[in-house]
């Protein structure tokens, strides 16, 4: 790898630097602190370099760590009156974490959210735009702006 080279984390592209070592050209530092949209997203990095100078193809993928950070594994629903409770399993959820649930692109107004333990959220919607059929989706977001997987689901 050359000094004039372009990293790639999932896809995005993402800052470097040369790491300083004996040989600079051999090693690149990626700054992820520089794209929140890799490192604010739990899961597996998968690292793709592409040399600029001569011009190469991007390499393979190697997997080089995991970011760790909220999880939905499974969730219910219970209709209520005027709404619906939902229950959220899953790990790492922090005890200040906030839930989010969209409609394409705008919130939805939640009357209750509690984070109950780090693996159990409790959700009460009671937002009149929300009809049943109403497609929805859910994550968790923890204090340092670090959110899990997103969960689509449909209003009951």
């Amino acid at each position: 790898m050359t000094q004039e080279a372009e990293v790639f984390i999932n896809g995005i592209l993402t800052p470097s630097r040369p790491s300083g070592g004996s040989d600079p050209s051999a090693e690149q530092i990626a700054l992820l602190d520089d794209v929140p949209s890799v490192r604010d997203v739990p899961g597996m990095l998968a690292v793709q370099v592409r040399n600029l100078d001569p011009h190469s193809e991007l390499s393979a993928a190697l997997m080089a760590g995991e970011l760790v950070g909220p999880q939905i594994d499974s969730f219910s629903i219970k209709p209520k009156n005027k709404g619906f409770n939902l229950n959220l399993t899953g790990r790492d959820f922090h005890p200040f974490a906030t839930i989010e649930i969209t409609k394409g692109d705008q919130n939805v107004r939640l009357k209750k959210a509690i984070v109950e333990s780090d693996s159990l959220a409790l959700v009460k919607v009671r937002d009149s735009s929300v009809v049943p059929g109403t497609r929805l989706s859910v994550r968790v977001v923890n204090l340092n702006n670090v959110a899990s997987n997103e969960v689509g689901f449909v209003a009951p």
